[in-house]
C-alpha cells in the first residue's frame, strides 16, 4: 500500500493495491471470489468510495458517479466487474484490455491470473531476440 501511495501520490491507491492483494490471498486460499471481495471490503477506514464498491461490483464496470477512467475505486470497480461476469481469466482480460488497456487491464489480470490461472500460450515469446538486442545495444 505504500508504494502505490508513494508511486502514485494517492493515498486512495495504495487501498486499492491492499485491497487486490488481499483479494488476491483469499483466492490462493481458495476462497471463493464473492468472498474473497467481500472480506476485503469489511477491512476498516476504507475510503467510502470505495466501499460503495462493495454494493454494486458485479453490477457494472461504470460507477454511478461520473469519475475519470484513471481514478482508482473506477479501476477496482470495472476489473472486478470483468473478472466476476467472465467465464474464464482469458475472457476477462479481453474485456479489461477491449474497455480500458492502461489502468483496468493490469488490475484485471492480476485478479482473473489468480482466480482462474493464465494460459500457457499467454508466456510465449513474441519479440524477435535479434531486434530486440539491437534495440538494447542502439
Amino acid at each position: 500500500m505504500k508504494e502505490a501511495a508513494l508511486t502514485h501520490y494517492s493515498s486512495l491507491a495504495g487501498q486499492v493495491a491492499g485491497i487486490v492483494n488481499v483479494i488476491c490471498r483469499g483466492l490462493l486460499k481458495n476462497s471463493t471470489c464473492h468472498h474473497a471481495v467481500q472480506l476485503t471490503f469489511s477491512m476498516p477506514r476504507l475510503h467510502p468510495d470505495i466501499k460503495n464498491i462493495s454494493l454494486h461490483y458485479g453490477c457494472s464496470p461504470h460507477p454511478f458517479v461520473k469519475t475519470h477512467i484513471a481514478y482508482t475505486p473506477t479501476v477496482l470497480n470495472a476489473a472486478l466487474y470483468y473478472v466476476t461476469n467472465s467465464k474464464n481469466a482469458m475472457g476477462a482480460i479481453r474485456t479489461a484490455v477491449t474497455n480500458d488497456q492502461y489502468y483496468c487491464a493490469p488490475v484485471a489480470g492480476i485478479l482473473a491470473g489468480v482466480l482462474g490461472g493464465i494460459p500457457l500460450d499467454m508466456y510465449k515469446d513474441r519479440i524477435n531476440d535479434a531486434q530486440f538486442m539491437m534495440y538494447q545495444i542502439n
